[in-house]
């Protein structure tokens, strides 16, 4: 007995320690592996934010040498007519470009050095138009600080960043930093004027303009913060929260976490800013995973108690032990395959997205151009893919609350708007069927609701109408309405003039036929079973139809 006594409790002692020394490792481990991932996340939304960054300033850049290009080809000192309506004729395609919403944070001054007025800076034309600012001398203006005319040569240019306050020149509505560049066109004989460009962009404007192509993404505009200031000085020049605008310098950003860093430098060099993208409160709150670990006694208590029943299962641990290798096995194939469908689910509803953007923006290059009726259409058959994809991945009891679509945990009232106005537009392609889109003026602009469902419901419900209405009108409303202090229903309803179309067609009796239903229904039908979007009520009549559905936001 004396020989049994230590082995006994020398065997179960080892195990617990051993236990517990592995559960505080794995710990650590995971902890550190969150980490990691959060950080590779971060890296990846700063960078594709910045990918929006260059893609719009490259737009620009194209725009403007396509019309320096053509000023190139000016001989002036053989023209003969007007050099403003040459010059006009040039840069005219700015105003197409630069009046879309996207690049509203840029704008380009044709400035003339009239010979009868060497000292004049006289601004003659603005893109986008500006009507206001056109003849206005600007000779003392900011924007031509340390700007010698007489040194340049032709198709020069001389930049510089400074911070601006409100300036109706530049287009300036807030104080921001804004890059400028002087660029001589001719310098002028004795015989005709001078001209030169001032082209600007405030970094403000241009991260709005950011946010704006983020919103109508499905990704959306992640919300972080982007601190830029000047090199070897670090100072200070302003500080951006997407979806928020402007901050302070004193605002409060994560200094414990080393972020993602850009330097921006113009083409000769000759300005260099340092951004840092840094997460926000918000941020960490939607993606930090190893605040949400266990804690180590939480774990470990619990092992210690199991020490107390470890005699009454040693003897049926090695007939057990086969059994679990199995189990673990197949609960291992099945985690594996359930993630693979899952990232296949996300993967094609990402790239999805990227064509719908597509479509649309190639759509609204020329809506009413000979191609737009088919961009319209490749749009309707995205959604529809769309809402397959959702009915697949539903059909096999998926857990729709662990699905990782990031920036769709919320409702977006912008985004809503935008996916619902661009549905109606598709989906009536082809037809004189009138739309029309009413959005609650008090409807907040975020509510803590599934956004992706709410958005997959909303297609499915405006392409039923759009396949069962040829005539009269097709109307989408969506609203808030608060049951008490912590409910919120978020609705949307969707009226007809058409044939009608129903969810709550009954099951056909033995020997009846089924009414067939089109696939946007069906989808739609999978998507109210399955997730937190509920149908509401259904009234048909021969001469309207209406469909209204809600989600519960707490």
């Amino acid at each position: 007995m004396s020989k049994r006594f230590p082995l006994l409790y020398l065997l179960p002692s080892l195990v617990l320690f051993l236990g517990i020394l592995n559960i505080v490792t794995e710990l650590d481990r995971v902890a550190d592996r969150a980490n990691a991932t959060f950080e590779r996340n971060f890296k990846r939304d700063a960078m594709r934010r910045e990918g929006m960054r260059n893609i719009l300033t490259s737009d620009v850049r194209e725009f403007v040498a396509e019309s320096l290009t053509s000023a190139a080809s000016i001989d002036f000192a053989a023209n003969i007519g007007s050099d403003l309506t040459l010059l006009e004729a040039a840069f005219e395609p700015l105003n197409l470009h630069l009046n879309d919403p996207r690049y509203q944070f840029f704008r380009v001054l044709l400035i003339e050095m009239p010979l009868d007025q060497p000292a004049a800076r006289i601004v003659r034309r603005v893109y986008p138009s500006d009507t206001l600012v056109e003849g206005v001398d600007i000779s003392s203006h900011p924007a031509l600080l340390n700007f010698d005319a007489s040194a340049m040569k032709p198709f020069a240019s001389s930049n510089y960043i400074s911070m601006f306050n409100a300036d109706p020149i530049l287009a300036i509505d807030e104080s921001q930093p804004v890059v400028l560049r002087r660029l001589m066109l001719t310098p002028g004989t004795m015989e005709d004027s001078g001209w030169f460009l001032v082209i600007s962009a405030g970094l403000s404007a241009m991260h709005r303009s950011i946010d704006y192509v983020g919103s109508g993404m499905l990704d959306g505009a992640t919300q972080i913060l982007v601190k830029t200031y000047q090199p070897g000085t670090d100072r200070c020049m302003f500080v951006y929260e997407v979806r928020v605008g402007p901050r302070g310098c004193d605002h409060p950003i994560d200094a414990g976490f080393k972020g993602y860093q850009t330097a921006n430098t113009t083409a000769d060099g000759s300005i260099r800013i340092v951004s840092d993208y840094l997460p926000t409160p918000t941020y960490r709150s939607l993606q930090e995973v190893a605040d949400a670990l266990p804690s180590r006694w939480f774990i470990t208590l619990p092992i210690l108690a199991a020490f107390l029943l470890f005699f009454g299962i040693l003897f049926s641990q090695n007939r057990r032990q086969a059994l679990n290798e199995q189990l673990r096995a197949t609960q291992q194939s099945l985690d594996d395959s359930y993630a693979l469908s899952v990232s296949v689910f996300e993967t094609m509803t990402t790239r999805l997205n990227g064509m719908v953007e597509f479509a649309w923006s190639m759509y609204e290059r020329d809506p009413d151009g000979a191609e737009g009726r088919y961009y319209r259409l490749a749009a309707q058959d995205f959604a529809e893919t769309w809402l397959n994809l959702d009915k697949l991945y539903l059909s096999e009891d998926r857990n729709v609350e662990a699905l990782n679509i990031p920036n769709w945990e919320m409702f977006s009232r912008d985004r809503i708007a935008l996916i619902a106005d661009r549905t109606l537009k598709a989906a009536t392609t082809d037809s004189d069927v009138d739309v029309r889109l009413l959005i609650d003026h008090e409807l907040p602009e975020e509510i803590p609701c599934s956004g992706y469902w709410f958005a997959a419901a909303l297609v499915g419900a405006i392409i039923a109408s759009g396949e069962t209405t040829e005539a009269g009108f097709i109307e989408v409303r969506v609203w808030a309405e608060e049951r008490d202090s912590s409910v919120i229903e978020v609705c949307f309803s969707v009226h007809d003039t058409g044939i009608g179309w129903t969810l709550m067609a009954p099951e056909p009796a033995n020997g009846e036929v089924a009414v067939e239903e089109s696939e946007a229904v069906v989808c739609l039908k999978v998507i109210v079973e399955k997730t937190s979007v509920e149908l509401v009520a259904e009234h048909l009549s021969p001469t309207r139809n209406e469909h209204s559905f809600r989600v519960i936001a707490s």
